[in-house]
Formats: C-alpha cells, sequence, structure tokens
C-alpha cells in the first residue's frame, strides 16, 4: 500500500521544501516567521541593555543577547531552514530549481530574492513540482 504525504499543515510549510506556494502563503508564512522571531528577541533582550555599560561595542551587545537567551542561536538555525524551505516552494512554483534559495545566504540579495519571489506570480498550470499552488491535489 503506497502513502499519500500531505502536503498542507505548518509543519510542511516551514520545514519540508518539497511543493509549490502562492504568494500570499508565502508573506503570510515571513509574517508568522518576523512575528515569532521579534518576540524571541524581544523576550531575550529584557534586562541586557540594563546591565550593559555606557559605552558598549555591538559585539558585546550580540554577546550579551546570545548569553541572555541560550535557545536564541537555535531559534535562528531553524529558522533559517524554514526561510529556505519556503522559499525553495516558491521558486517550484515559479518552475526553478529550489537551488536558487542558497541566495539567502547573501547578504543584499536575500531582501531582494524575497522580493521577487514575494512579487513574482507563479505557474497557472501543474510544473514538474507539483499542480498549482493553494490547489487541493
Amino acid at each position: 500500500m503506497q502513502q499519500q504525504t500531505s502536503r498542507t499543515g505548518i509543519f510542511w510549510l516551514f520545514f519540508s521544501p518539497a511543493g509549490r506556494i502562492s504568494r500570499l502563503v508565502f508573506w503570510l508564512a515571513y509574517l508568522l516567521m518576523f512575528c515569532v522571531m521579534f518576540l524571541a528577541f524581544n523576550t531575550a533582550t529584557i534586562g541586557v541593555f540594563d546591565i550593559l555599560p555606557e559605552e558598549v561595542t555591538v559585539e558585546q551587545v550580540l554577546v550579551a543577547i546570545l548569553e541572555s537567551n541560550p535557545l536564541l542561536p537555535i531559534m535562528l538555525l531553524i529558522s533559517k531552514w524554514c526561510e529556505l524551505a519556503i522559499n525553495v516552494k516558491r521558486l517550484h512554483d515559479n518552475g526553478y530549481s529550489g537551488f536558487f534559495a542558497v541566495l539567502s545566504f547573501v547578504p543584499y540579495l536575500n531582501f531582494l530574492l524575497i522580493l521577487v519571489l514575494g512579487i513574482m506570480p507563479g505557474q497557472k498550470t501543474l510544473n514538474r513540482f507539483g499542480p498549482c499552488a493553494n490547489s487541493r491535489n
């Protein structure tokens, strides 16, 4: 008996690079990731700036924030994986290989990639990566 893999759900959206998503789902996923990371950084920085001296370097601030919440580096890695999975799905929706998602690691190009993927309409028909985005197939 062959098992069907579900292409819906939050776990598939953020952790699986397979399939396609529409522009709306892309922007909503990024909004959710932004909110989660904002809350994580906000809670990590509570009290950090009170204990730092007046004149402090950027490195000292980053070290203090990372030391205040040891789960923050793990959350950053998980969020980067989620970003890659979302970008790969959007690239698939446009008929491109997910390999181009490595541009997410290049400074300045990562913002350009997000804008292009969020603006460019996907293919309306079946492509090699699956059925049309948001379809029930």
